[in-house]
């Protein structure tokens, strides 16, 4: 599914499309700037193409490197970093769901 998965990606004019490890993160450069739009455009490929109705989180390069930036200083001191410093993100209606639990 991850080569249908780029496939489908570079289908909507996405650039340098690669997948992260068998996670269904998705890393690609576009001209569209608008989280919302590039939001809409994936989930409904996704729909229409695998039935799977599936929240979106995009993540701009900007807010990425701000995000590195400000990481632990013991990140990525192992020889395997590529496959153990993750980054978890949540969402703020995630973390009510988590409150609320």
């Amino acid at each position: 599914m991850l080569y249908e998965q780029i496939y489908c990606f570079i289908k909507l004019h996405f650039t340098d499309v690669s997948t992260y490890l068998n996670s269904g993160n998705v890393i690609f450069s576009s001209d569209i700037d608008d989280k919302n739009i590039l939001s809409d455009n994936i989930k409904s490929m996704i729909k229409d193409r695998f039935d799977l109705d599936i929240p979106i989180f995009i993540i701009l390069q900007e807010e990425l490197k701000e995000i590195l930036n400000n990481a632990p200083d013991w990140w990525s001191r192992t020889t395997s970093s590529n496959i153990s410093d993750n980054i978890t993100i949540r969402t703020a209606n995630t973390v009510r769901k988590i409150i609320n639990k």
